[in-house]
C-alpha cells in the first residue's frame, strides 16, 4: 500500500513539474506576443496620427537609438529633448527625390554649456513623419550622417563619430599705441593696415580662456601658440563623472 502511495506522489510531482514548465513557457510566449503587438501598434499609425505623448515617446526612443549608434559620445540627457516639426521645400536638389515636400520631426538633444563647447546642440535627429524612419543625424561638432531611403539605418556604421570639443584659444586684442609709430603718418591707409597687422602678428598675444585650455589638455608653446596634447573626452567619460551611458 505504501508503495502505491509513493508512486502516486511521484506521478503527481512529475505532472506538476510539467504543468509548471508548460505554463511558464506559455507566459513567455504570451509576453513576447504582447511586446510585438505593442511595437506593431506603435507604427500602425503614422507619427502625425498618434496622440502627442505617444508620438513624442516614439520619436525620443528612435532618436536616442540613432545617436547611440552613430555617435554615442554626443548623447545627452541633460534636459528633455526638444521636438519640432518641419517640411522639406519643394523643387530643391536633394539626395533622393522623395525628400521634396516631405514632413519630418526633429529631436534635438541639449547639453550643459558649462561642461563642454559644441554647437547649440549635442545632436539632433530627423525622423520621417510617414514612416517613423530616421532621415539623418547631426552632431555638435558640425558633422553628420544622412540615412538614404531604402537603407537599414541600424546597420549604418562601424565607425561612430569621434568626440571633438569646440574649445579653442580666444586671444585678447593687441593694443597698439600709434603715437609710438610716427611712420604711420607717411603711409597710405592700405599701407597702415599692413604695418599694424605685422606688429600684431609679432606681438605676444594673451588668451582669455587660459584656465579652460589647461583644464582640457592644451599647452602653450614657446612661440605663444597653444596646442592640444590629448584627445577630447565627453563629460560623462571624464574622471570622477557619473557612470557612462549604457548602450
Amino acid at each position: 500500500m505504501s508503495k502505491k502511495i509513493a508512486k502516486t506522489r511521484k506521478r503527481t510531482t512529475f505532472v506538476a513539474k510539467i504543468t509548471y514548465q508548460a505554463m511558464k513557457g506559455m507566459y513567455l510566449v504570451f509576453s513576447a506576443l504582447i511586446l510585438m503587438a505593442g511595437f506593431s501598434s506603435a507604427f500602425s499609425q503614422t507619427l502625425g496620427e498618434m496622440p502627442d505623448a505617444k508620438r513624442d515617446s516614439v520619436l525620443i526612443a528612435v532618436a536616442k537609438e540613432v545617436v547611440l549608434l552613430y555617435g554615442p559620445d554626443y548623447y545627452r540627457d541633460y534636459k528633455p529633448p526638444v521636438i519640432s516639426k518641419d517640411k522639406y521645400p519643394i523643387d530643391r536638389d536633394y539626395p533622393d527625390e522623395s525628400y521634396s515636400g516631405r514632413t519630418y520631426y526633429q529631436v534635438t538633444f541639449l547639453y550643459d554649456k558649462t561642461q563642454e563647447k559644441l554647437l547649440d546642440f549635442a545632436a539632433w535627429v530627423r525622423i520621417w513623419e510617414d514612416t517613423g524612419i530616421p532621415e539623418g543625424v547631426m552632431f555638435g561638432n558640425g558633422r553628420g550622417r544622412t540615412i538614404l531611403p531604402g537603407t537599414d539605418w541600424r546597420e549604418g556604421t562601424t565607425d561612430p563619430e569621434p568626440y571633438r570639443d569646440g574649445t579653442a584659444p580666444r586671444y585678447k586684442p593687441v593694443l597698439i599705441d600709434v603715437s609710438e609709430h610716427p611712420i604711420l603718418e607717411t603711409l597710405t591707409l592700405a599701407e597702415q593696415t599692413i604695418y599694424l597687422e605685422e606688429i600684431a602678428r609679432n606681438s605676444k598675444q594673451e588668451v582669455e580662456n587660459r584656465d579652460e585650455l589647461i583644464r582640457k589638455g592644451w599647452v602653450e608653446k614657446s612661440d605663444g601658440r597653444w596646442e592640444r596634447t590629448r584627445p577630447d573626452v565627453p563629460p560623462h567619460r571624464r574622471e570622477g563623472a557619473r557612470e557612462p551611458i549604457e548602450q
